[in-house]
């Protein structure tokens, strides 16, 4: 038995166990790992550990890029700084991905507005970005979230004041940085980057490209109420 083969394997029998226990720490790395790569986003480990937000996560990643018989299933290999799925199991990873990723116990995420259409390419990187993988972001949305609270920064609407209990913890987070100021090396700051509004809010932040800022949809606002 070859030593990729002997990989293959060790994926194929753990992957799927991994999947039925998504708070099982190599489960949250590869789950956030698809998550970003979903939305075209470079990723390198500082990125995934961010994301991840994990005591444990370089012990446990690097199990899963080790081409070794105690690591826990070469699924991730680095290439140019970045991570990708090791090219032997990247078929088998995404077809179990698929099967699991429309359970419920995946679906209790933050319903978004639109994705934006165009994919953004921006002159000098050649990497492509989509802005709405960094509002979707769980440990940038957390700290934003902390810092400004659940009221939405333009209109002041309170989910939880309206709705209740169903409305509590409620919000969209709304990306303010240029996009030409974004490249490859970007690093979000949850605190300066990131700004809670209500879903209206923020698909009338994006009825344009660029979109618009916050004080323009505020502005908008006041004048309709005068």
């Amino acid at each position: 038995m070859t030593t990729d083969q002997y990989q293959i394997d060790k994926v194929k029998r753990n992957v799927p166990k991994w999947f039925k226990k998504p708070d099982q720490i190599n489960s949250k790395i590869l789950l956030k790992f698809l998550e970003l790569d979903s939305h075209q986003i470079n990723i390198t480990s500082d990125k995934l550990e961010y994301e991840c937000d994990l005591d444990t996560f370089k012990s446990n990643f690097a199990k899963m890029i080790d081409f070794t018989e105690k690591n826990s299933g070469k699924v991730f290999e680095i290439i140019d700084d970045n991570i990708y799925l090791w090219q032997p199991v990247k078929e088998f990873v995404l077809n179990e991905y698929r099967k699991i990723k429309d359970f419920p116990i995946f679906q209790n995420e933050i319903i978004y507005p639109d994705d934006i259409e165009d994919d953004n390419l921006f002159e000098g990187t050649k990497e492509k970005i989509i802005v709405n993988a960094y509002e979707r972001s769980s440990k940038a949305r957390k700290e934003c979230i902390n810092k400004y609270g659940y009221k939405c920064t333009i209109c002041k609407f309170d989910f939880e004041k309206i709705y209740g209990e169903i409305g509590k913890d409620f919000i969209h987070v709304h990306h303010i940085k240029p996009l030409s100021e974004i490249d490859k090396r970007y690093k979000i700051n949850p605190i300066k980057d990131l700004i809670p509004v209500c879903p209206n809010c923020h698909a009338m932040l994006h009825k344009r490209k660029p979109a618009y800022s916050i004080k323009e949809v505020e502005e908008l606002i006041n004048r309709k109420n005068l």
